[in-house]
């Protein structure tokens, strides 16, 4: 969910990292006598030429709650610990998922389990916390990932307190990570490993004329995935407005009914396009207006999926491809052909987007970022 008090995507990343220590420390802080209040695991994530590494840390108190530990007063049985431990290889492999950038799965395997218990045949409830389990597992790739997408789903319904793994996610050869958070609601993060690189596009995609690096950067920020952006391009021949939406936040605006959780196939993407174009021209993401708030008449030119690699529209190829569900966007063209457009009123929001971020581009330029929220849908366009 976006909040209207986001005011730029580096403000939103500046945001998501202090929602992550702040979770942290309300976990410190804030843990009742018994247990956690949130349960939290730490790790990394590498992703190397030939595979993706991630090292997890889990709290052996968190499996009184993934495990249904026993405790006897005070006290655990140190075997049952052990126990709880192992199990937790597998538990991890399972509801702990990794996708590359065709939405396929990848198969782990744990390398290894690193633990320190206290001697005797019983431990003190309170020393659970103390005692950290490093797990470190490997997955196989078919080629060198630039896309990877993670998400956890610990718990069930027995267990009533959430849990958070916070994850700092990078590339091998890169010396810092980007910090992901994924709850146990089942939240999908994908994190492009080469964002940094605006030129390379999965050597798909050129600068076409007329468009630069600038506007490429903004499509294909790092919070694209779950966030709304849209390119609104102003001529002489009139004005347009590309809108990209993220899957995940689409199905918050209608259903996108499909045969695998995961995917869309080709033909399923085709018959989407259809029904998101019926959609769009009946409840338009956005419209031109004229001087004093008159609306201009306007088409929804054309939907396309694009995968994770592309940027805009001119990307997609005319016969579509199965893609990943979790890591794919839409894009949605609006034309409106009149000359004399002065604003642009922005009608894609609801309870769980409450804001988008635009950027204008004037003859080939993109010359301004701006918010638009519930409450200030309208953006006053830029003159040629």
């Amino acid at each position: 969910m976006t909040l209207p008090w986001f005011n730029s995507r580096a403000t939103q990343s500046q945001v998501t990292l202090a929602c992550i220590i702040s979770a942290c420390l309300f976990h410190v802080c804030s843990l009742p006598a018994n247990g956690h209040a949130i349960l939290l695991s730490r790790g990394t994530v590498v992703a190397h030429p030939d595979r993706v590494t991630a090292v997890i840390e889990v709290s052996s108190e968190d499996f009184v709650h993934y495990h249904h530990l026993q405790t006897k007063g005070d006290t655990v049985a140190a075997v049952d610990v052990r126990e709880a431990i192992e199990l937790h290889r597998a538990y991890l492999l399972e509801r702990f998922s990794i996708r590359d950038g065709r939405g396929d799965r990848l198969s782990g395997r744990v390398l290894a389990v690193r633990f320190d218990l206290p001697d005797g045949e019983r431990i003190g409830f309170l020393e659970l916390r103390k005692i950290l389990v490093t797990y470190t597992i490997d997955y196989a790739v078919r080629e060198s990932p630039r896309f990877i997408t993670l998400q956890q789903r610990f718990g069930d319904d027995t267990t009533a307190v959430p849990s958070q793994l916070v994850l700092s996610v990078r590339s091998a050869d890169s010396p810092s990570g980007r910090m992901i958070q994924l709850t146990s609601g089942g939240n999908f993060e994908t994190v492009d490993l080469q964002r940094c690189d605006a030129a390379r596009v999965d050597g798909s995609s050129q600068v076409a004329e007329g468009e630069t690096s600038g506007e490429r950067a903004f499509v294909m920020g790092a919070g694209r995935f779950n966030e709304i952006v849209g390119v609104v391009k102003r001529d002489p021949a009139g004005c347009i407005v590309d809108v990209f939406i993220p899957l995940t936040l689409l199905e918050t605006f209608m259903p996108v009914p499909r045969s695998e959780v995961d995917f869309l196939s080709a033909t399923e993407i085709t018959t989407q396009c259809a029904a998101l174009k019926a959609y769009f021209s009946d409840k338009p993401p956005a419209v031109f207006l004229r001087q004093g708030g008159v609306e201009t008449e306007s088409t929804i030119e054309r939907v396309a999926f694009l995968a994770p690699w592309q940027w805009r529209m001119e990307d997609v190829a005319a016969a579509p491809r199965r893609l990943g569900a979790w890591s794919s966007r839409i894009v949605v063209r609006v034309r409106c052909d009149a000359p004399d457009v002065a604003e642009l009123d922005w009608r894609l929001l609801n309870a769980a987007v409450m804001n988008a971020t635009l950027q204008q581009v004037v003859n080939g330029n993109p010359c301004r970022e701006e918010p638009v929220f519930t409450g200030d849908t309208r953006v006053a366009l830029r003159t040629l």
